[in-house]
């Protein structure tokens, strides 16, 4: 689409002192050194793009890089004049291609880091990823770059960003997704991205992607605690598309576990109870038990939320009998988070739904009486939800009793989804007018207002 002169990108390239063939020099050097073989740069083109024309992906970003090197400064897409590049369509599609793919991951992580907000204006429904899910569930495998790598790439150097991985998730656990977002995806742009983007033997590559579809994940699930929900879902697709690169199918599976966990959160229970099942049936040759437990219990929540209980009591049965067959030494890392606390956790999630009180408050305290400490911020959701039950029964004052012990550890979480087990937990405590109540809502609502 033709604008008006990108007086931006003029100023910026004059302050450089780069040429229209100076810049697509480097930016053909850049191309070459990334492997995008399908990236062709002239000084005509340029032109156009002073002219006010919009480049095609990948090369935005790329012309932002190259004006970075040169002015020593970090120069953004607003900043050359292309941030009106559409962001409706950005990681909501199955890639095909390892070039497409990383040139799709590039974009989302580089706006997402300079801080621009359009990719989560837009809503996106679960029912909009449909086709990229069904093209992961019958996709054959991707073939990755077979060559030698652009530098020395040593088991220390996967370890350390394995590693780095871990320590986001152990933060996330701990303190919601608020805290350490923004830093997971300067760690996906800075450190992740430009290895993406060299040439390696496919054993590193696969690797590679499988950690760079780990961090996706990640920053998916911190953005879908703060309630960015359209940004999670576009990492979340993304963190697909990089399982799918890997050869990971049971990586896919945990992104499409999350992903349901997050439309049964939005109220979109058909769709949710839809991906557990495409997780189960993606990657079914590859499932352990302790993934196939985790899957039925999820379609379970979906199915309690939406009030089918004949529905949810099928999925939990076959979520326990299928628990009682795990093997620790056939489960992968993806699923390992799945132990006897969040079996049980789930159990009263769904029993609170159907409102079952009795048996909700029994599994809830199970499962704080089990879970460990590395958990907090389940912790905090488990004993709301014991609290509710509580509530449901009749005894309000222990409800108020368990409810304080989850305020407690909510100042060090920052989390939107905690804030919205707070929130339901004191509408339920607006009706009744009884001194437990007024003290804990006195507590809750100064928290709240501090939180803002």
């Amino acid at each position: 689409m033709r604008q008006g002169p990108n007086e931006r990108l003029m100023a910026l390239m004059t302050e450089a002192r780069c040429s229209n063939k100076g810049l697509a020099r480097r930016l053909t050097d850049i191309a070459a050194t990334r492997n995008l073989r399908g990236v062709r740069v002239d000084h005509n083109d340029v032109r156009k793009w002073r002219a006010g024309m919009l480049p095609q992906e990948p090369k935005p970003a790329m012309i932002a890089d190259v004006l970075t090197e040169q002015l020593g400064r970090r120069i953004t897409l607003a900043d050359i004049g292309m941030e009106s590049s559409s962001a409706r369509d950005i990681a909501l599609d199955f890639l095909p291609s390892v070039e497409g793919l990383v040139a799709v991951a590039d974009r989302l992580w580089t706006r997402d880091s300079e801080g621009i907000s359009d990719a989560d204006k837009d809503t996106v429904s679960a029912a909009a990823l449909t086709t990229p899910i069904y093209r992961w569930m019958t996709a054959t495998p991707l073939k990755l770059r077979d060559g030698p790598s652009s530098r020395q790439f040593a088991l220390g150097d996967m370890s350390a960003l394995t590693h780095m991985a871990d320590m986001f998730t152990s933060a996330v656990n701990r303190y919601g997704g608020g805290h350490i977002r923004a830093s997971a995806v300067e760690f996906l742009r800075r450190d992740i991205a430009p290895l993406l983007r060299m040439s390696h033997t496919e054993s590193v590559g696969r690797q590679l992607f499988t950690t760079a579809g780990h961090m996706a994940f990640l920053v998916g699930d911190m953005s879908y605690d703060v309630a960015h929900h359209a940004l999670a879902r576009r990492y979340f697709a993304l963190s697909l598309n990089l399982a799918h690169a890997s050869g990971d199918r049971v990586l896919g599976a945990r992104v499409l576990v999350r992903m349901s966990h997050q439309a049964t959160f939005l109220g979109e229970y058909r769709e949710a109870a839809e991906l557990a099942r495409a997780a189960r049936v993606g990657a079914a040759a590859c499932l352990p038990n302790r993934a196939m437990a985790a899957i039925a219990a999820m379609e379970a929540r979906a199915m309690s939320a939406a009030g089918d209980a004949v529905g949810c009591d099928r999925a939990l049965l076959d979520a326990e009998t299928t628990f009682n067959r795990v093997d620790q030494d056939a489960d992968p890392a993806w699923f390992r988070y799945f132990d006897e606390a969040e079996l049980v956790d789930e159990f009263g999630h769904c029993f609170r739904d159907l409102g079952r009180s009795e048996h909700a408050a029994e599994y809830a305290e199970q499962a704080i009486a089990t879970s460990t400490p590395d958990y907090p911020r389940s912790r905090v959701f488990t004993r709301f939800v014991l609290a509710a039950a509580l509530l449901q029964s009749g005894d309000e004052e222990r409800a108020c009793t368990e409810a304080l012990l989850a305020l407690h550890d909510i100042e060090r979480i920052r989390s939107e989804r905690v804030r919205v087990y707070l929130s339901d937990f004191c509408a339920q405590l607006q009706r009744r007018a009884t001194r437990p109540a007024s003290d804990f809502l006195e507590q809750a609502n100064l928290l709240l207002a501090a939180h803002q």
